[in-house]
């Protein structure tokens, strides 16, 4: 789970999902906030058909195509067998060296709920205004 972004998920039926469908991977995905600066995904089926990082440039294309993208919510059930993908005595990134590589063993389960990314201080502001007026 990324550490700066707050998401009111039930994790028991995240949990139920990842292991009905035994995949080596689930990612939650929602309607991105602020699709620029995010990581879009491309969802058929359940399953993840391609990732749009925000400095490729097929991200700038598909957006002006969907103005309402899905993205990558930040929180992952993993099955252990993903460990035998990650190279030993490597720093990687989940999302830039390994799930474009297994986008066709993910399983997406789709979030609806609220979401806020607190990763600086005006946006930390932004999360404690919604608490203080009932959103969440």
């Amino acid at each position: 789970m990324n550490g700066d972004t707050h998401l009111n998920i039930d994790l028991d039926k995240l949990l139920s999902f990842h292991n009905k469908y035994n995949s080596l991977a689930t990612i939650v995905v929602t309607y991105a906030t602020n699709p620029k600066e995010q990581e879009l995904v491309i969802v058929e089926n359940n399953d993840i058909k391609e990732f749009y990082k925000r400095e490729d440039p097929k991200h700038f294309f598909y957006l002006e195509k969907n103005p309402h993208p899905l993205m990558n919510a930040g929180v992952y059930v993993l099955n252990k067998e993903i460990l035998k993908r990650i190279p030993a005595n490597a720093n990687i990134s989940l999302e830039k060296e390994i799930f474009s590589d297994i986008k066709r063993e993910i399983k997406v389960f789709f979030y609806g709920g609220y979401i806020r990314d607190i990763g600086d201080l005006d946006s930390l502001k932004e999360f404690n205004k919604d608490v203080l007026e009932g959103r969440i």
